[in-house]
């Protein structure tokens, strides 16, 4: 491709004036410029004439540009030339907006599979066309371009340009006003697509009545939907007005010529009426009949109708079904008798077409049966056989578990006696009603001629059996309520303290009988009333109600529950003292909706309270003179213990210095009976000595300091043990030990307390061939115990009541050793430590010794 400019020097500018070849063909064009496509053939076969050209091509450009790529559009040439330009068209893009000859075209030549010359083409030239300094096609000319006749190609593109131009706005218009027709007739079809749909969907018919002169002369037109609507083949029925007057309603014909004579003669345009149309059958259908003058006072035609019919009889009955349950929703909520709402629900039941008895019955939940509350047309007979249901019946066990039912008794499928009165009803409905899933009620109708209901009309039932279970709900909520406010009206009357429901201001609205007592308002009607009301009505309590006055306001400033005292003066002289709670109650706006007031009578209470100052007062005075006794008494006891220690150790130890010297210097002249004496003298000196020690530390334990801390049995009892091995070597006693028992005491104490229990356990098993003693802590009443178990020698419980007196011995002293003083040392040990100690035992079956004391768990040492 060549890009330089117009090699050949053919370009030449269009005359201003002259009738050349140019201008003539632009002016025979323009009596073709309606004909684009015969104006463009035109063009090239002229062109080819005159110029002898091979080949001429006309192409468009698109508008925008997709990849600097145009598309032709249309072309008129040999199909061999434009397969050519379109292949070739890379070629083309990068041509400025001047005249170009093509010398090689080699996307042509790979593509096409054909070159210039296949084409009978020495030259082409390509010749763009400009209009408002856009490209808008081109020329392509194809031949022995340079021959005798020259081309002025300035001129061709400067007068078609336009022209051009024009022919292609001319041929987009016409595709547009195709395209447009085309859409137009489609929208059109589907229009009348769609409304034929709709007209089936809605259900809907068409008429349309054109009245030539007034009323005299009319055509009728009723589509087949018309006819169908009524149960008519189409053009079974004459269409006619006279038609229409025999099958609309009698009681609705009036209307319906009123409406249609406004139409006529009163301009008024809109025809709209429900009225009832008769089928084939005889019944009547509810129609919504509605239409618009279309025509009116044209030449021919008086006036144009056009409407149609829809059927409403579902839409109507459950407007109508719709009314019935707002106006029996009004009357429910005026009623105040239970009886009387299933009398109203029933009533409504019993107003639908048809129907011939009813029955309500209600279930209570403490006798789980179905009972009849209410019913109409019932014989007194059938009353008796429906009057009562029990919970194993089919009725009620139905109800229970089944939804609603309607339909003939072999339809139901409900098990029942057959050839009963029931097998004449056509039709049987058995509604239950629940709450929460619990069986209430049920509502029964049932008819001779009905064989069906509508859906309509079983969502009407049942939505009064909903009405039922609302009136089921309320009368169980009032009686609830009732219940709870006779419970509390008797609590509040049995209370012996005042109470008193007061409003924002300060007037009575309720009191129990002890207020009403108090006040003696028995025979007064306080309700309504304020307190200052009241004193004027009962003087002696005048200032006690001013008070009363007072005291509210306080409550109410303090915004909360205030207690105060108050002086109510009596009858028989004095005054009682009562505590009053006072509680004001708020609205939301803030403003005061009542008081609570409660009263207690105090004055036993400040009596005794009075009583036990005194009371207070003269105990502290015995404490004083019981802590001096006490301090006596101690000084007594150290003074005992001073004269036990010294005034009878002293001739003690005497007589046993003497008793030894006795032994020592004179045993020789001594014979056997005096030896003897001198034995008994000694032995009775010990032990004399062991009761003053004992005595002692009996004593001592009255007035020792405890030091309390954490101290473990279980140590001490294994220390013990070892001691009393020591002192009887070679003996073999079996021992089990709980380990760790703690407690919280005195180290010194429970240790002493330990050594007198395995002492005596030591010592009262000394017979026993095997030996055995346990310590531990069992469980007695939700209580922890300890123990020390042995199977020694036991005894008698008679005598149990000895054990821990001090020098009680329940076995003689020539059997056993001791002076009677341990088990008295470990009672006031354990009561020191605020425990208790007893004993359980039989002869010869052992003995065990139970103790409480501050025991603490193991696990929390």
């Amino acid at each position: 491709m060549n890009s330089s400019p117009d090699p050949l020097n053919l370009t030449g500018s269009f005359p201003s004036s002259g009738d050349g070849f140019e201008t003539t063909l632009y002016k025979e064009l323009l009596n073709r410029i309606d004909t684009p496509d015969e104006a463009f053939s035109y063009l090239v076969s002229q062109l080819k004439a005159f110029y002898n050209l091979q080949e001429v091509v006309l192409w468009r450009y698109s508008a925008p540009f997709l990849q600097n790529e145009h598309r032709i559009l249309y072309h008129y040439s040999s199909i061999r030339l434009t397969a050519g330009v379109e292949i070739a068209l890379n070629c083309l893009i990068d041509l400025s907006y001047g005249i170009h000859q093509v010398e090689l075209w080699p996307a042509g030549q790979n593509q096409a599979a054909y070159c210039l010359s296949d084409l009978n083409c020495a030259t082409c030239l390509v010749v763009p066309l400009i209009f408002n300094k856009k490209r808008v096609g081109g020329l392509l000319l194809g031949g022995n371009i340079g021959g005798d006749t020259p081309l002025n190609l300035g001129m061709l593109a400067d007068l078609f340009a336009p022209l051009f131009s024009n022919m292609l706005k001319i041929e987009d218009q016409r595709c547009v006003i195709e395209q447009n027709c085309i859409e137009t007739k489609e929208t059109l079809r589907l229009s009348r697509e769609r409304m034929a749909y709709a007209l089936e969907a809605v259900n809907e018919a068409i008429w349309d009545y054109t009245f030539k002169t007034h009323l005299n002369e009319v055509e009728v037109y009723w589509s087949d939907e018309y006819y169908a609507l009524l149960g008519y083949q189409p053009g079974e029925l004459p269409a006619t007005l006279d038609t229409w007057r025999s099958l609309v309603h009698p009681d609705d014909l009036p209307r319906a010529e009123q409406m249609l004579h406004a139409c006529l003669y009163q301009n008024n345009d809109v025809y709209r009426l429900e009225t009832r149309l008769r089928k084939k059958d005889g019944s009547y259908l509810w129609v919504m009949e509605q239409g618009k003058v279309v025509l009116r006072q044209t030449p021919g035609i008086f006036a144009r109708l056009i409407g149609t019919y829809r059927d409403i009889s579902v839409e109507k009955e459950s407007r109508d079904l719709l009314l019935k349950l707002y106006r029996l929703s009004a009357e429910l909520s005026h009623s105040r008798s239970f009886e009387n709402c299933l009398d109203l629900c029933l009533d409504a039941a019993m107003d639908l077409p048809g129907m011939d008895m009813g029955a309500i019955y209600y279930c209570s939940a403490e006798h789980r049966a179905l009972d009849l509350i209410v019913s109409r047309n019932l014989s007194e007979k059938l009353m008796i056989q429906l009057s009562h249901f029990d919970v194993d019946s089919f009725p009620y066990q139905w109800a229970q578990s089944g939804a609603p039912v309607y339909g003939s008794m072999n339809e139901i499928n409900i098990p029942y006696p057959s050839d009963t009165f029931l097998d004449n009803f056509k039709m049987i409905a058995i509604i239950p009603v629940k709450i929460d899933g619990r069986l209430v009620a049920s509502l029964n109708v049932s008819s001779y001629s009905v064989e069906k209901l509508s859906d309509s009309l079983r969502s009407f039932l049942e939505s009064i059996a909903q009405q039922i279970g609302n009136a089921v709900a309320r009368f169980n909520v009032e009686k609830a309520l009732r219940e709870s406010e006779e419970r509390l009206r008797a609590l509040i009357n049995a209370t012996p303290d005042i109470v008193c429901f007061k409003d924002g201001a300060g007037r009575w609205l309720e009191a129990n009988e002890a207020d009403l007592q108090l006040f003696q308002l028995q025979k007064v009607d306080y309700r309504g009333k304020t307190d200052l009301e009241l004193a004027e009505s009962t003087p002696f309590y005048r200032q006690a109600f001013i008070a009363c006055v007072q005291s509210d306001e306080l409550a109410w400033q303090k915004r909360s529950l205030s207690i105060n005292e108050e002086h109510i003066p009596t009858p028989q002289g004095g005054d009682r003292i009562f505590e009053i709670i006072k509680v004001p109650i708020w609205n939301e706006d803030g403003s005061r909706k009542g008081l609570v007031v409660l009263g207690r009578d105090v004055t036993a209470r400040k009596q005794s309270e009075q009583e036990i100052r005194l009371l207070n007062a003269e105990l502290e005075q015995r404490v004083t003179e019981r802590t001096t006794q006490l301090e006596v008494y101690n000084h007594e006891i150290e003074s005992f213990s001073y004269s036990i220690s010294h005034d009878l150790r002293t001739p003690l130890r005497s007589l046993n210095g003497y008793s030894q010297i006795l032994q020592e210097e004179y045993a020789p002249i001594l014979d056997a009976q005096g030896q003897f004496y001198l034995k008994r003298i000694q032995i009775a000196s010990k032990r004399m000595a062991q009761l003053i020690d004992d005595l002692l530390t009996l004593t001592s334990l009255v007035r020792s300091e405890m030091e309390i801390g954490v101290v473990d049995l279980s140590k001490l009892a294994y220390s013990i043990i070892n001691e009393l091995n020591h002192k009887i070597p070679g003996r073999h006693v079996s021992i089990t030990v709980e380990t760790p028992i703690l407690v919280r005491g005195d180290r010194a104490l429970l240790r002493k307390m330990m050594e007198c229990f395995l002492d005596n356990a030591w010592k009262y098993t000394l017979e026993c061939e095997q030996a055995h003693i346990e310590i531990g802590v069992t469980h007695q009443q939700g209580e922890q115990v300890g123990f020390i178990k042995d199977n020694g020698l036991g005894f008698d419980m008679q005598y149990a009541g000895k054990l821990f007196k001090p020098f009680e011995r329940l076995h003689s002293i020539s059997d056993f050793e001791g002076t009677g003083i341990g088990l008295a040392l470990v009672q006031r040990i354990v009561q020191r430590h605020g425990g208790r100690v007893w004993a359980q035992s039989e002869p010869k079956q052992g003995s065990t010794f139970y103790f409480t004391l501050p025991f603490i768990d193991s696990s929390n040492k």
